[in-house]
């Protein structure tokens, strides 16, 4: 009775918050679409927004961009996702380390910066590509950034980590003898993978693709950096200029936004609805007995070169451009470049620039803090989620996961409504943005955090409660200490996310309160490439460094999950509870 009357509080307290962070400014932004009358001031409700925002004509293409965007992206992330985890996971090709590290670089990288990299690439004048067309003869650029189809390379190139860590996963655990029996049966390697491996994994490529679809409705960089100066423009930036119009429309711009999250919202249903019924294909279990490889002997060499090419079109060019554009005094066509135009100067006024400097202590203040709080925020509610006995313990979990369907753009209005109303002196400043990143970062957490405590024996913590232990010094004293090496890791990628996120800053944060994706974005629209590549070098080095630490607490984390789990670090091998619920499973 008293371990349910702990629970029952903890989760009220939980669903408050959550209902707090997430339910009422969504909640505000709604109302206020519906309203005659600026934020904050009572008046009578319409839809004349709506039909204000669905006559209009930018809007009406921008929602059919938005879609031709978002299935561009989706088709060129998911092809190239798939066939990387493909090579990686089920073929012998060479390579296979080097191909799952460059795969992981675009988490590490903002994308803000691959965008603008890309531009440096794809530009009409400035271009490089255009510059080798022209000293090979050709008579006009072929190239050009602010077009739809280079959004669709660019972010598509940008998203298929998502799609190869998800179908790698699949490919991972499903049972090789399928594919060894067609191989027998003497079908070739390409009809074995359409024929047989495809279909096994397809529940995995759908959810994958879904999920792409629906970051690529939300991603503002890329539409911003290059649709936004061809006038492209997609429901994100349509969101964005009407939060930022003078003389402004509130009303209007969250109208916008609404049927921008409803557009999200019915994607990632459809990816629930698919991934809820992914478990009926039972040739792919948790625990296969081995996993071979498939030999594709005079092929090897073909596949690796071409795996090892997208990347290196896809991560590595992007790379270059910005650590040699952060050397020069401008852009230019890889003929003109001269050695004796290379400089350090730009990394000196990186490091010495005061809007950098802020903007720097702005983001580890902010995204430390804001990690921190959504991390102990995600372990609670999963241990709730998943070890309390309440019948509607899922709606927690429901709640904190919820914010994975909003935008960066409609949540940063939702928020600037929200505080416009409440009379809390941090609207405009760099708290909001912290704020921001609690709610949008929060579902990763969960996520991570449920993961942990599904590999976690609730025997131990059942022991602390029978020794009269309560709720609070059993989660401090037994759960916490076992799963802190994963919990370092999701706070470690959280932070991460803190330095790549740019349509929360960009809408949030008011003068003395910018981070360093705002920053580089700004000095984007001034055309100061060589500084912000230059910045741009010392913010991938600082993430690569997080990720680095991020690897080694993932590192940790298993071997202390070893520990835990493996009843030979006991006094009596197999005595202790975790042992006992190890050698259970293992019989099972």
């Amino acid at each position: 009775m008293r371990r349910t009357r702990t629970e029952l509080v903890l989760a009220l307290a939980l669903g408050a918050l959550l209902v707090y962070l997430i339910v009422v400014p969504v909640s505000t932004i709604v109302w206020g679409s519906l309203g005659t009358t600026p934020t904050g001031i009572p008046g009578p409700r319409t839809l004349a927004h709506y039909r204000t925002a669905l006559s209009a004509p930018t809007f009406v293409g921008s929602i059919r961009t938005t879609i031709a965007f978002a299935g561009g992206v989706t088709v060129v992330a998911t092809l190239l996702g798939g066939y990387l985890a493909w090579v990686t996971e089920r073929t012998d090709a060479p390579g296979r380390r080097l191909v799952y590290l460059l795969v992981l670089v675009p988490i590490v990288v903002p994308g803000i910066l691959t965008t603008i990299a890309w531009i440096l690439v794809l530009h009409e004048r400035i271009g490089i590509a255009n510059g080798l067309l022209a000293a090979i003869g050709a008579s006009r650029p072929r190239f050009d950034a602010y077009t739809l189809p280079a959004m669709v390379w660019v972010e598509g190139f940008d998203s298929l980590t998502l799609p190869f860590l998800l179908i790698a996963a699949a490919l991972r655990t499903m049972d090789p003898a399928v594919e060894e029996a067609s191989v027998l049966s003497g079908a070739s390697t390409s009809r074995t993978a359409f024929r047989i491996t495809l279909p096994l994994v397809l529940p995995a490529v759908s959810a994958a693709a879904l999920l792409v679809f629906v970051r690529a409705i939300g991603s503002f960089a890329v539409p911003a950096a290059m649709g936004l100066p061809g006038g492209v423009r997609v429901l994100a930036t349509e969101v964005f200029l009407a939060a930022r119009r003078f003389p402004s429309d509130s009303n209007l711009a969250a109208a916008y936004a609404v049927l921008h999250l409803a557009l999200a919202a019915v994607v990632l249903a459809l990816h629930q609805r698919i991934t809820r019924h992914g478990d009926r294909f039972v040739t792919i279990g948790a625990r296969v007995a081995h996993n071979g490889r498939i030999a594709l002997r005079r092929t090897r060499t073909v596949h690796a070169a071409s795996a090892l090419a997208i990347l290196g079109v896809a991560v590595v060019l992007p790379l270059v451009v910005i650590v040699v554009s952060s050397l020069l005094p401008r852009p230019m066509p890889p003929t003109e470049l001269d050695p004796s135009l290379f400089t350090l100067r730009r990394y000196a006024w990186a490091l010495e620039s005061v809007v950098a400097r802020r903007a720097l202590v702005n983001n580890v203040v902010v995204g430390g803090l804001a990690s921190v709080v959504t991390v102990v925020i995600a372990a609670i509610v999963a241990w709730v989620s998943t070890r309390s006995r309440l019948r509607w313990r899922r709606l927690l979990d429901i709640l904190a996961t919820a914010p994975i369907a909003l935008p960066g753009t409609v949540l940063g209005l939702a928020l600037l409504w929200w505080y416009l109303i409440v009379p809390l002196p941090i609207y405009a400043t760099r708290w909001l943005v912290g704020i921001a990143f609690v709610t949008a970062f929060l579902p990763y957490a969960v996520r991570a955090a449920a993961a942990l405590l599904g590999q976690l024996s609730p025997a131990l913590e059942e022991a602390s409660a029978m020794s009269g232990a309560g709720w609070s010094r059993t989660f401090a004293r037994i759960v916490l200490p076992l799963v802190a090496p994963g919990l370092i890791a999701a706070w470690l990628y959280v932070v991460a996310r803190t330095f790549t996120s740019l349509a929360l800053p960009a809408l949030l944060a008011g003068p003395g309160g910018e981070m360093l994706p705002s920053v580089v974005y700004d000095l984007y629209e001034s055309a100061r490439y060589s500084e912000l590549n230059a910045l741009g070098v010392l913010m991938i080095g600082g993430m690569l460094a997080i990720a680095g630490l991020a690897r080694l607490s993932a590192i940790l984390a298993d071997r202390w999950s070893g520990l835990v789990h493996d009843p030979s670090t006991s006094g009596e091998r197999g005595a202790t509870p975790t042992g006992i619920a190890r050698q259970e499973r293992t019989a099972e």
